[in-house]
């Protein structure tokens, strides 16, 4: 398997990711962030290119959080610290209302009619939201 750094490792397989999964991507580490692209993704010269790829997971304060993108991409594969919630719980969560939840304390991926729609932060059995402000947005006027 490629090299990956023991963070984003763990942080995988805290979600059950199976790394074998990742073996065909390349993970790379920029700044504070992890990105995933394509194995032998050739950048043309003379682009000034800010990223590439899709971002994993950013370093926070709390540790590794892993982005809303990143586990709906992976989604199939994403069997621990799911944390399911019902049309009443994600509009509250989208208003900035936590919901309670009998979870652990860390970051989660949030289920909503089966399908994981992002990143959630569990404290003190206590859900809140760590989605994007669009994707926010968008999940809560498909919701009405």
């Amino acid at each position: 398997m490629q090299s990956l750094e023991k963070e984003i490792e763990e942080l995988l397989l805290s979600f059950g990711i199976n790394l074998a999964i990742i073996e065909k991507w390349h993970i790379e580490k920029a700044g504070n962030s992890f990105w995933l692209t394509s194995k032998g993704l050739k950048i043309c010269e003379g682009f000034n290119m800010q990223c590439k790829g899709l971002r994993v997971a950013e370093k926070t304060k709390l540790g590794w959080k892993p982005t809303s993108y990143f586990l709906q991409f992976f989604a199939t594969y994403i069997t621990k610290k799911i944390v399911e919630i019902n049309k009443n719980e994600l509009l509250s969560i989208i208003k900035g209302t936590p919901v309670e939840k009998n979870c652990e304390n860390g970051y989660v991926a949030i289920r909503f009619k089966g399908h994981i729609v992002g990143c959630g932060l569990c404290k003190n059995g206590k859900v809140y939201s760590q989605l994007p402000k669009e994707l926010a947005i968008a999940l809560s006027e498909n919701c009405r």
